[in-house]
């Protein structure tokens, strides 16, 4: 078929890429200058394939009280008079019921599972995307969370996570760096699993590969309104309109207007994020592995000779703005955890809207014939992607 993939983000770019291997036409379509400039850009870089339990779970609902009301809450929430933020606000505490938070979990480590071979089948040494599969520690602060640690553990073994819980002195032993913050956590599960890359580096090397195949990879173009018709789907992009046997939505949150076109509501709402990059010279202690503050909701990950420091979550529309506050928020938990010795003129700061479901699981599927979704990855969706869209090429063949 002659296949539009609207959005070239990690996810739109793993689909065409899977898309194109099995025998499609595909044209990508992106309304920036280049690929991976949105939520792929700065993100966590985390490939967290067994670490996977979602934000709506019951310890975020039990802890929602102090988030509303703590100055320093890494989940904030500014409501709007947009219908679509508060039905997602009531999905999602409805999500947070223990037997719908295991059923997330096992159903996004059947796909987080997919992912890790695509991508093992994909990546070769001789790509510059900064990966390593270094492991991936998570501190708890208290012996309280290290129990509640312990049953999602229990219930993700049974999937086959290899995971351990360590004691504080068994996580100084794998990462050193955490000496400054050794008062500060009880302990922590260790994943040795877990690898870390470059998002927006993959997303070019990705970008490169599709055209080396002859995918029309097409920037700047915005599609402005999706026609479905007997004979196709009509996008329209400017002045002209292209037509398509099939179109893939996988723009990010955008993706609930282009499926409202088509008379189809989507429960996505973007999770705004924030991340700083600090060259390793900057740190007194420079990490080697992955690490998870828990309680902060802060990753940090080494990407090359650089640390990608990420978090936090806030409802708050499509706002991109980068405010100070939060920018020294990720400072303090970096200072705090490995220490900073200076801090560079450029940082890198960054603030990327995240595609979310109430569920936490991605909206993978069909909505017609002509049309399928491939969004709503959520904080995942690097570590989601490859299997995802495994998965989406597959519905077309059936």
């Amino acid at each position: 078929m002659k296949i539009a993939v609207i959005g070239g983000g990690i996810i739109g770019l793993t689909t065409a890429r899977e898309l194109t291997l099995a025998g499609h036409d595909v044209t990508l379509i992106e309304q920036a200058s280049q690929v991976g400039q949105a939520t792929s850009y700065a993100n966590g870089a985390q490939l967290s394939y067994a670490y996977v339990q979602p934000l709506a779970n019951p310890a975020t609902f039990l802890a929602i009280p102090h988030y509303l009301f703590s100055a320093h809450s890494p989940l904030r929430f500014s409501p709007s008079l947009d219908w679509r933020q508060w039905a997602w606000c009531l999905e999602f505490l409805w999500a947070c019921r223990p037997g719908q938070s295991d059923r997330a979990t096992f159903a996004l480590l059947q796909i987080a599972n997919l992912s890790r071979k695509a991508f093992d089948q994909w990546h070769t040494a001789g790509q510059d995307i900064h990966y390593q599969a270094n492991g991936k520690l998570v501190i708890y602060p208290s012996a309280d969370s290290l129990a509640g640690a312990q049953k999602q553990l229990d219930l993700q073994r049974q999937h086959g996570s290899e995971q351990t819980l360590l004691s504080k002195a068994e996580c100084l032993e794998i990462e050193p760096a955490l000496a400054p913050y050794r008062d500060h956590f009880a302990g922590g599960v260790w994943t040795p699993g877990e690898c870390v890359a470059d998002c927006y580096r993959v997303c070019q090397q990705l970008a490169h590969e599709l055209s080396a195949a002859g995918v029309a990879i097409q920037t700047q173009q915005t599609v402005s309104r999706l026609q479905s018709r007997a004979d196709g789907v009509l996008l329209q992009m400017g002045q002209h309109e292209q037509r398509y046997d099939h179109v893939v939505l996988s723009a990010g949150h955008q993706t609930v207007h282009l499926a409202q076109q088509l008379g189809h509501y989507l429960p996505i709402y973007p999770l705004k994020g924030y991340s700083i990059t600090l060259p390793s010279r900057c740190l007194q202690h420079m990490p080697k592995r992955s690490v998870t503050d828990i309680q902060r909701k802060v990753v940090f990950a080494p990407i090359g000779d650089q640390l990608r420091i990420a978090g936090m979550a806030e409802l708050c529309g499509a706002d991109r703005s980068i405010p100070t506050t939060r920018i020294e928020t990720l400072y303090e938990a970096t200072d705090a955890l490995f220490g900073i010795r200076t801090r560079p003129q450029d940082d890198a700061r960054w603030a990327g809207l995240r595609p979310a479901t109430p569920t936490g699981l991605p909206i993978i599927r069909q909505l017609s014939q002509r049309v399928s979704v491939n969004a709503g990855h959520g904080a995942l969706g690097f570590t989601l992607a490859f299997g995802a869209a495994r998965m989406l090429a597959g519905l077309l063949k059936a």
